[in-house]
């Protein structure tokens, strides 16, 4: 779904009738990415060489993100490949409790890797038992049930992509192991720290999400060599840093590159905010709903946010759906997800927060009486959402943001 927005602020005379103010992710500033990679490749943090991590290893294991990541994987594989001709490589996509990828994004995924590594390409089935080991109990309770594919490497490599997350902190690191290749009974149990109001954008030091994903990470990969990749992007998807080495401290090292790039200060709170969601996270609602969690800080209360995602694939897991639509009170909402928390439940709870201090408008291909459900009004165009929005919000002075790539940018007011 594209969105010109200054072709929209014209024709609606938007400057005319309102303040408004657009923001976008950080721009790349003529980083070389090749270069960018190399560096990182060759002077990690906490860890060998790439060259010398491999060495001793005869069957490494690269994890790589799904198809709801822009992560750059096939520009880091054109790198790390051809140091490894004569290992024995397996690629499992790590999708967490995600679906399989479908053959397109696997050829997406690994890009001219693709004929060469497709046979030894698997992806991760959360609810596939007979796949997973038992590494162990975190301290908060979670059971980590990691697929033992891990067992049958040498070592470990993670390609990754650090950008802000709305509970765990930021992706990344640790969470190419642990959601990415774990259990879904880890996974759950992690994801239900996610209502806990420590759980914050932007946010790891004492995050109960953040904590227990490292101290599953750990406990999965404490007797295998793990060596990760970390990956940041511009506004336009090219490569912005890339820190390597140790799983844990060379993702902390990225999340500064994170912030420069998904972070910005906006004096004001918003009247009105467009959440512009851009591939791949405009997937499905269950993705998309990022945006309306990234711009939760900078829109005033009884303001509103109107959401733009194509959500190609509707809602995506429906767990967190179904529990909106299931005639129960906000109040009994929140009482089942504390007693009987599913994955996906937190996305219920956050939302019913979001809507107690904002109205939520949607541009997408989702039909208008799924979104009523919940409380979403559905509008066919960005045009028809401003005009309604701006015609309720009358007796304010009407203070616009637009949020370009909102499910990865954070505005934050000052």
């Amino acid at each position: 779904m594209t969105i010109n927005i200054e072709k929209i602020i014209s024709s609606l005379d938007l400057t005319k009738r309102c303040k408004v103010k657009i923001v976008s992710p950080r721009e790349n500033e003529e980083h070389d990415e090749n270069t960018l990679i190399k560096i990182a490749l060759n002077n990690p943090i906490k860890s060998k060489s790439f060259c010398e991590f491999i060495k001793p290893c005869k069957r490494i294991l690269i994890v790589v993100n799904d198809a709801t990541r822009a992560t750059p994987t096939r520009k880091v594989m054109k790198h790390i490949m051809p140091l490894m001709k004569n290992k024995d490589i397996t690629v499992i996509v790590a999708t967490g409790a995600h679906r399989e990828p479908t053959e397109n994004e696997y050829r997406t995924i690994l890009g001219e890797f693709y004929r060469e590594l497709r046979d030894k390409t698997t992806f991760n089935d959360a609810r596939d038992m007979s796949t997973m080991k038992f590494y162990g109990v975190t301290s908060r309770g979670t059971k980590v049930y990691v697929n033992n594919i891990i067992e049958r490497n040498d070592c470990i490599i993670v390609i990754g992509s650090t950008e802000p997350h709305y509970f765990a902190g930021f992706t990344g690191g640790r969470k190419g192991i642990v959601p990415g290749i774990a259990g879904y009974e880890t996974i759950e149990h992690n994801h239900s720290f996610a209502i806990l109001p420590e759980a914050k954008i932007l946010k790891l030091k004492r995050n109960p999400v953040h904590e227990d994903l490292v101290e599953a990470t750990l406990l999965a990969t404490r007797n295998i060599p793990t060596f990760a990749i970390n990956t940041v992007l511009d506004k336009n998807h090219n490569l912005y840093a890339c820190t390597a080495g140790d799983l844990i401290e060379s993702h902390l090292a990225s999340v500064k590159f994170a912030k420069e790039v998904f972070t910005v200060n906006v004096k004001e709170k918003a009247d009105i905010v467009i959440a512009v969601t851009n591939p791949p996270l405009d997937i499905n609602l269950y993705q998309a709903q990022k945006s309306l969690e990234n711009v939760r800080l900078i829109i005033r209360q009884g303001g509103i946010i109107i959401l733009v995602a194509r959500c190609q694939d509707g809602i995506g897991p429906r767990n967190f759906y179904d529990l909106l639509v299931s005639g129960r009170s906000p109040q009994e909402i929140f009482e089942k997800i504390e007693k009987e928390y599913k994955l996906g439940y937190h996305k219920a709870a956050k939302l019913i927060t979001l809507q107690k201090v904002s109205t939520i408008y949607a541009v997408t291909k989702i039909d208008t009486k799924t979104l009523e459900r919940i409380g979403v009004q559905k509008f066919q165009s960005l045009e028809d959402a401003l005009n309604v929005a701006i015609r309720k919000l009358k007796e304010y002075p009407c203070n616009i943001l637009f949020v370009r790539d909102a499910a990865m940018l954070v505005p934050i007011p000052q």
